[in-house]
C-alpha cells in the first residue's frame, strides 16, 4: 500500500510545496516533487515517479478508502 503527503514550507521568498509518495510496508520514499504551486501537476509528478520506481507494476498498491 502506498500513501502520499503534501507539505507546505514557509521560506523567506514565499511558500514552497513538497509532495511525496511512500511505500507503507518498506517505508521507502518512492517519488517526490517540489514546486511553488499546490496543484494537480505537483501531486501527480511523485505518483508517476513512484510508478517508474516500481517498474510500472502498481496493481494492488493503491486502495481507495470508503467512508
Amino acid at each position: 500500500m502506498w500513501w502520499g503527503d503534501m507539505t507546505e514550507i514557509d521560506t523567506g521568498e514565499g511558500k514552497f510545496y513538497l509532495a511525496s509518495v511512500h511505500d507503507a510496508f518498506s517505508r521507502r520514499s518512492l517519488g517526490y516533487a517540489m514546486g511553488a504551486r499546490h496543484d494537480t501537476a505537483l501531486v501527480s509528478a511523485p505518483l508517476q515517479m513512484a510508478i517508474a520506481t516500481r517498474g510500472g507494476t502498481v496493481s494492488g498498491v493503491i486502495r481507495r478508502r470508503c467512508r
